[in-house]
């Protein structure tokens, strides 16, 4: 659909949306990163912890095994629309009931009876924490190198300029004038 503005259309849905998140979210982050924690990314974690979590109460017998078989079956990350998941979240504030809503339908396919297994004993903050914390995780290489990237970029400047005289900041505001070096080459 088009987005109106005060004076007419403005741009289309698609775009509003890359307004909103791409333009933003691009602004502070790597290709690579942004990857890590795109809508396909958390959808295939939350997949994951579903699958897992179906296989874990499988092998110790809460929920049976052909379920289980039938969860790692549906949780295909292509199936699922993030799109029409993110709006159906509107009426419920979290992701997790339409996306547990669509893999119940997708399994319900499979094997109607495993259906009601799907997010077994487990709660939306479930889902969407441990989908953080598995992104967060591939993250973590990725914030690592570019921790030593940055560190060593800025090592490399201080000592190039070890008595530079530069604008200080505390808390966002300007603080007395610092050396933009480590000060160990003072004169």
């Amino acid at each position: 659909g088009v987005w109106r503005g005060p004076r007419g259309p403005v741009c289309s849905s698609e775009e509003r949306a890359g307004l909103q998140g791409g333009w933003r979210g691009r602004l502070a982050t790597t290709e690579a990163l942004a990857a890590v924690f795109s809508d396909a990314a958390i959808l295939s974690a939350m997949l994951e912890f579903e699958v897992a979590l179906a296989r874990g109460e499988a092998r110790l017998g809460l929920i049976p095994r052909t379920a289980a078989e039938a969860i790692s079956a549906a949780a295909v990350p292509d199936a699922f629309d993030v799109a029409t998941i993110a709006r159906t979240a509107r009426a419920s504030g979290t992701i997790a009931i339409p996306f547990v809503d669509r893999l119940r339908d997708r399994v319900r396919a499979i094997d109607a009876n495993a259906a009601v297994f799907v997010h077994w004993g487990a709660t939306s903050q479930d889902v969407c924490d441990t989908a953080l914390v598995l992104c967060l995780t591939r993250a973590r290489p990725l914030l690592a190198a570019d921790h030593v990237r940055i560190t060593t970029a800025l090592r490399r400047l201080s000592d190039q300029h070890p008595n530079t005289v530069m604008l200080a900041r505390t808390l966002l505001q300007p603080a007395p004038p610092a050396l933009a070096g480590d000060g160990r080459r003072r004169r």
